[in-house]
């Protein structure tokens, strides 16, 4: 894993511990509809829930906050959304 790639991990981890401290649910980042996959030339794909935060469609507001953080990181680390949920530097 890359520098940015292991900030995303940590920033989704971190939601989802604060997440399940708040609703006081011990869930894994897939059960809250996390899916991302990290591939060896440095891009990150998301699916799930997250896919559709990062598209503005979210069911339910709690993805904002994650959604912002992970938009930030990737666009100060000169990533790109490259469509289909897969953003690459």
């Amino acid at each position: 894993m890359n520098k940015t790639q292991k900030k995303v991990s940590k920033i989704i981890k971190n939601w989802v511990t604060d997440r399940n401290k708040k609703c006081k649910f011990n869930d894994s980042a897939e059960d809250w509809g996390i899916l991302v996959h990290y591939h060896d030339d440095g891009s990150i794909a998301f699916d799930g829930d997250i896919l559709s935060a990062f598209r503005y469609c979210a069911e339910f507001n709690i993805w904002e906050e994650l959604r912002d953080n992970l938009t930030e990181i990737m666009v100060n680390a000169n990533y790109e959304n490259q469509g289909f949920g897969v953003w690459n530097n």
